[in-house]
């Protein structure tokens, strides 16, 4: 089997320095996330975890829709897919009780990797919200995810 090549869009982005303000986080002077999204990720957090189960969470930012996903009681187990591996050290720190309990998993690396490792089925929700990595990707980033989140999400299950 050969080994992928490697993408350099994707190493440089690993490699880059996030900026974690009190307002947002910025990568590659790239705003992935504001702190004024709040109401928005809550509503994609209530939406998603309407017939609780387990959810799965790709990209986590600031951490704003994990905090309101782990605040849902009907939620059994939350899995979080984060390419930066600062990112998932800062989601680390925040969410350590929720790791340690087993409530919380966060896997490191890009979704399209990860998710070939996952069952038909398994989810009963999930909030997709990455970054695009390049201009190019900026509007379009999200539709290869359209086949896998059908391919994931149990029969009548919630995706958002």
């Amino acid at each position: 089997m050969k080994n992928k090549p490697i993408d350099k869009f994707k190493c440089s982005w690993l490699e880059s320095n996030p900026k974690f303000t009190k307002n947002s986080l910025l990568i590659k002077n790239y705003q992935v996330m504001q702190k004024w999204e709040d109401d928005y990720m809550k509503e994609l957090a209530s939406v998603v975890t309407l017939k609780g189960g387990d959810v799965l969470e790709v990209g986590f930012g600031l951490g704003i829709s994990a905090g309101y996903i782990q605040n849902s009681r009907r939620v059994h187990r939350h899995t979080i897919i984060e390419a930066h591996p600062q990112v998932v050290k800062y989601a680390i720190s925040l969410f350590n009780k929720q790791l340690r309990s087993g409530r919380m998993n966060i896997l490191q690396g890009f979704w399209e990797d990860i998710l070939l490792y996952f069952k038909d089925k398994q989810f009963d929700g999930i909030l997709f919200d990455t970054s695009p990595i390049t201009k190019e990707k900026l509007f379009f980033h999200y539709f290869p995810f359209f086949k896998e989140a059908h391919r994931l999400l149990k029969k009548g299950e919630i995706g958002v």
